[in-house]
């Protein structure tokens, strides 16, 4: 199980270090834009395809085409369907997190495949693509949970390794202090837009596992 999880790493790796030596700026600028549209709740479901669709272009393609994802964007037309069906989603995954956040984690990952599932084709009603998508992780949650626990873990050592870097400033002369300060700043951002880039690629590369072939049709 560990190993599966390290290869899950180590190609999400390759793929992020490639795009921030060669699409930094365009991704930044791309998951910004996907993030603000995200906070409106209503460019919510957009939003949230869009990135799922950007990562697996880097999968294949090695870059983002945004021009073809808004074309398959397009694709897309019940909004009103699509808003409901990531509303039902969050309410679901919150009320979770309020009975003792343990439920809240299971139904995260039982509803991890939603945006794979949407972005593939299935229909967009609540009684298909939930019940498709909790169907789609049996067996798999606790295979996913370790992946997820990979990444906690480095997030927390991240975050204590800039911690004591930052107390290190106050004992800094001013001048150095600011120098050490904007190295920290660049340092942090770069390990952000990594640690992001990997979780959102690790997503896409593990549910291309749980679906072996492409998901175009679940109605029956």
């Amino acid at each position: 199980m560990f190993n599966v999880s390290i290869s899950y790493y180590k190609r999400a790796w390759k793929i992020a270090l490639a795009t921030i030596k060669t699409h930094f700026w365009n991704y930044l600028l791309i998951t910004a834009i996907a993030l603000a549209a995200s906070a409106t709740v209503f460019l919510l479901p957009y939003a949230m395809l869009f990135m799922f669709g950007a990562h697996e272009m880097l999968i294949d393609e090695g870059r983002i085409d945004w021009r073809k994802l808004l074309k398959k964007m397009d694709q897309h037309t019940d909004y009103w369907k699509l808003l409901i069906l990531y509303l039902v989603k969050g309410v679901i995954i919150t009320a979770g997190y309020a009975l003792l956040f343990v439920p809240g984690i299971i139904l995260l990952i039982a509803l991890l495949p939603l945006d794979y599932l949407i972005f593939h084709g299935t229909e967009v009603k609540m009684g298909v693509a939930i019940p498709a998508s909790i169907d789609a992780m049996q067996g798999q949650k606790t295979k996913f949970f370790w992946t997820l626990i990979g990444f906690v873990l480095v997030g927390i050592i991240a975050y204590l390794i800039l911690v004591m870097l930052i107390l290190v400033i106050g004992f800094l002369p001013i001048v150095l202090a600011q120098i050490f300060f904007i190295i920290i700043l660049v340092i942090a951002i770069l390990l952000a837009t990594i640690f992001y880039i990997m979780y959102r690629l690790v997503v896409v590369l593990f549910l291309r596992d749980v679906f072996t072939t492409v998901v175009t049709d679940v109605n029956e």
